[in-house]
């Protein structure tokens, strides 16, 4: 009996597994298959930076075509710009640090974040020693130069504060990134918050007469996606589909590596060296989790803290975060407890 028994539930288990195994192959192969309906399109605020990869790697291997997405690409110097674009409808989505977000949440702006494409370090400031600047408390009554309202200004910030000064110790100066080599080469800065790819540009405009220090500590950026609440639920399928699109691009990195690599080399005109060098800075895949809730939290403390923001109380994040999307694409990459 107990023999008979035993049989039972091995052939129980063995149907379980079977069928499981028919569920996954059906779902898989029809997430592969090619959208069949209307093409729509989307118009996507991008920054121009390598957080992008997952979409230009879609972009490049025609994964948006083949999800019916028509997709139009508008550059913009800095998060603020993408954003203003976002909120005004100019795009339907854009990217942008987790910072910008954190200041439209005390602003209660009408937005969600869809999904983060890329975890990163590459931050950095850099010093001309021409004016005196050889460690850090040198930069006491120093000018800086920063995208204001950025993520750098919160990592110029915490940096800082980790060094025993404050922010009100330096005059900090608003530089976008197509001043970044001119305004510390002419002197209208002495020392300016940079993209590592911009670090030998100015050492080579100032004669490598430099001082860089890195200020992001352990603490990763992160590359959001998201867009109006309202057209988001509104397009909610199109914005399946958008994501679909990038998840195939993510397994098309983790596959073919040396393809992508060559994808973001030829976008930037990247010199090999370069881009072996900064490869290993980022981690080019789809997430919503709770370190993106936390690094949020801190930068919204630390905008309290410095009166930055109008509010005196951190937001609920969770609450603006659209966890639909990536769910039903990829759910495994989405871990927030709310």
């Amino acid at each position: 009996m107990a023999s008979l028994k035993k049989r039972s539930l091995i052939i129980l288990a063995v149907i379980i597994l079977v069928v499981a195994i028919v569920v996954s192959s059906f779902v898989y192969l029809n997430s592969q298959q090619n959208y069949s309906g209307k093409t729509e399109t989307i118009t996507f605020g991008d920054l121009g930076v390598d957080s992008s990869e997952l979409v230009y790697v879609a972009q490049n291997q025609h994964f948006f075509q083949q999800n019916g997405i028509n997709f139009v690409i508008k550059t913009f110097e800095t998060s603020n710009e993408a954003d203003n674009a976002v909120l005004t409808s100019q795009v339907n989505l854009a990217t942008s640090g987790e910072y910008t977000e954190v200041t439209n949440a005390f602003a209660n702006d009408n937005i969600s974040v869809i999904a983060n494409m890329d975890k990163y370090q590459g931050v950095y400031l850099i010093a001309n020693k021409g004016q005196g600047i050889e460690s850090v408390s040198d930069l006491v009554g120093k000018k800086i130069g920063v995208v204001f309202q950025s993520l750098k200004e919160f990592y110029l910030g915490s940096f800082l504060d980790v060094n025993g000064l404050n922010i009100s110790n330096v005059t900090v100066v608003n530089v976008e990134p197509s001043q970044w080599v001119s305004s510390i080469a002419n002197g209208t800065v002495d020392a300016v918050v940079v993209s590592q790819n911009y670090i030998s540009q100015v050492q080579a405009a100032l004669s490598n007469n430099t001082v860089v220090w890195q200020v992001q500590g352990e603490q990763l950026a992160y590359a959001l996606i998201y867009g109006q609440t309202s057209w988001i639920t509104q397009n909610s399928d199109l914005v399946n589909r958008f994501l679909k699109s990038l998840v195939e691009a993510q397994n098309y990195v983790i596959q073919n590596p040396t393809s992508a690599k060559a994808i973001l080399q030829t976008h930037f005109n990247y010199t090999a060296a370069y881009l072996a060098q900064d490869w290993p800075n980022h981690q080019f895949s789809l997430s919503l989790d709770d370190s993106l809730i936390l690094a949020m939290e801190e930068e919204a403390r630390w905008a309290i803290s410095n009166n930055l923001v109008s509010g005196t109380t951190v937001p609920n994040f969770v609450n603006y975060m659209y966890t639909n999307g990536l769910e039903s694409v990829d759910p495994g990459s989405v871990d927030i407890i709310g």
